[in-house]
């Protein structure tokens, strides 16, 4: 009896002496919505560690095959996050390491990325504008450019249909030689 006394003991003081605290989530907060498709995921810093673990994935069990997992050295509590997709929702959580163990995950937190940009400029049923237009949308943060289409039918399937892209981060464009008392209509993805 002393003997299995004496294991879970020093079973006990082992854990005691390697346990490690989690880190604890920060951003983005649980169940936000319209992020960027390139997003920094943060966590509060643990001492004693060697740095951190985290997983990052579009179901909770964190099993699919898109999976993000990975690591960051020792004192990096944050890690940007490219090529998201969009209208999507992500889980993540993160652990601590150190050189013999890993703390227990964090919180599972969620967030879900922007699904659509806005139309800024010329707003919608504008008139008198001129025949050499800037159409300017919203900017969604990670992009590797944007597309975007101007047509005198709302269903952009008309001979006079323009599409052309944008370079990385330019949410905006000039348009030329459009006719005078048209209607044009525009979108950009």
């Amino acid at each position: 009896m002393k003997k299995i006394s004496l294991i879970i003991l020093s079973i006990m003081i082992h854990f005691i002496i390697y346990a490690i605290d989690s880190p604890v989530n920060v951003s983005p907060i649980n169940g936000a919505t319209n992020q960027a498709v390139t997003i920094l995921i943060d966590w509060n810093s643990v001492t004693g560690n060697s740095g951190y673990i985290y997983q990052i994935d579009t179901t909770p069990s964190f099993n699919s095959p898109i999976l993000i997992d990975g690591e960051t050295s020792l004192n990096s509590s944050q890690i940007t996050v490219t090529s998201l997709c969009f209208n999507t929702t992500y889980y993540w959580h993160c652990a601590t390491k150190t050189a013999v163990d890993t703390s227990i995950w964090s919180s599972t937190w969620s967030f879900t990325t922007a699904n659509t940009i806005s139309n800024i400029s010329p707003s919608n049923g504008a008139t008198n504008q001129p025949i050499t237009a800037e159409l300017d949308w919203s900017f969604i943060d990670g992009n590797t450019g944007y597309i975007y289409q101007i047509d005198t039918l709302p269903s952009f399937d008309s001979p006079l249909l323009f599409e052309n892209t944008t370079a990385i981060n330019s949410s905006g464009a000039y348009v030329y030689d459009l006719y005078f008392g048209t209607t044009y209509y525009w979108r950009a993805a």
